[in-house]
């Protein structure tokens, strides 16, 4: 049985397509850089290695 997985709306709003002017801050804000450690498994990969070190930063940022 298959499924259809629905895109995920806004996942991409904020990176401009190639050649796109850059998006730049709007006055009296500045940019922020939000990242997170890199994944690490020591054996076989699952979720838990993928969330760890990305859901937080994905959290914060929103």
């Amino acid at each position: 049985m298959s499924r259809k997985i629905n895109p995920a709306e806004g996942i991409l709003r904020s990176i401009p397509a190639p050649g796109d002017p850059a998006i730049l801050p709007k006055d009296g804000e500045e940019n922020v850089l939000i990242t997170s450690a890199l994944p690490y498994c020591n054996n076989v990969p699952h979720l838990g290695n993928i969330i760890g070190s990305t859901l937080s930063a994905d959290v914060f940022s929103r």
